[in-house]
């Protein structure tokens, strides 16, 4: 029973990895378009980085998905079924 825990915690830190590599993906997109325009004004900032937010969640939220079903179709194999 710990292997499937530990499997599901391995699991768990992995989305949080990506979780957290995405969200400094966006700050980072911040400070670069504030860098680059510093008389834009914050509103238009504010909307790009939403809108890379949105993007990025969605892009992560698929690669969960092929990382569970890739995950799962090891346990799978290896379990014989």
């Amino acid at each position: 029973m710990s292997a499937g825990l530990d499997l599901y915690d391995r699991r768990v830190l992995l989305h949080t990895f990506v979780n957290d590599e995405m969200a400094k993906v966006a700050d980072g997109l911040r400070a670069e378009l504030e860098a680059q325009f510093p008389e834009a004004p914050q509103s238009v900032i504010d909307e790009a980085i939403a809108e890379g937010r949105r993007l990025i969640y969605q892009e992560s939220q698929a690669l969960h998905a092929r990382v569970d079903r890739t995950i799962d179709g090891a346990v799978k194999r290896l379990e014989g079924k």
